[in-house]
């Protein structure tokens, strides 16, 4: 099968709605009018590569929602565990517990950055989307030189420096800092 083929075949297929886009420039080589056929005609239209970015978009928004209740829900129970172990320790006259405390805040503490790490790289991506989209109105982007869907790269190298920002260290950091003084206290 030739090229024309092969482009005949392209136009009769429709994209299904699950359908990932990669979508290149053209190429300006001595084939590029047999790679403008296939280019062309295996690209999804203009309102699908808008609707493929919308739902990224969404898709990452609720991403990013459920990484904020998650964080929430990581302080709750890092609070939660902390103050019984604590109160635990009390009851029992062991001091030793409370290093126990101690050791639950800090793994909650890593989990915490984690987890902060996540929601800034789908933040990082969102804004890209944003961008994308402005570019795409104001006429500096086109169509073919959209990819989606993106997803976001995960650096554990970044967690360290979720692990000092305030929104985070402060909670923790406090709890130890209580821990660590009931303790010398005791």
């Amino acid at each position: 099968m030739g090229i024309e083929g092969l482009a005949d075949v392209l136009q009769t297929r429709q994209p299904r709605a699950y359908s990932w886009a990669i979508l290149r420039p053209r190429r300006t080589d001595r084939h590029s009018e047999q790679l403008n056929i296939i280019t062309h005609n295996s690209m999804m239209e203009s309102n699908q590569q808008f609707d493929l970015l919308k739902t990224e978009l969404e898709i990452i928004q609720r991403q990013i929602d459920k990484y904020d209740q998650l964080s929430m829900t990581i302080k709750a129970w890092s609070v939660t565990l902390w103050a019984a172990s604590i109160g635990w320790s009390f009851q029992v006259k062991r001091p030793e517990i409370i290093l126990v405390a101690i050791f639950i805040v800090l793994a909650f503490w890593v989990l915490d950055a984690v987890n902060k790490n996540f929601r800034e790289d789908y933040k990082k991506r969102r804004t890209e989307i944003s961008n994308t989209f402005h570019n795409l109105a104001s006429g500096s982007l086109s169509s073919s030189e959209i990819i989606t869907p993106k997803f976001p790269i995960h650096k554990w190298s970044e967690v360290m420096r979720q692990f000092f920002q305030p929104y985070i260290f402060v909670l923790y950091v406090s709890l130890v800092l209580i821990g660590v003084a009931i303790y010398l206290l005791n």
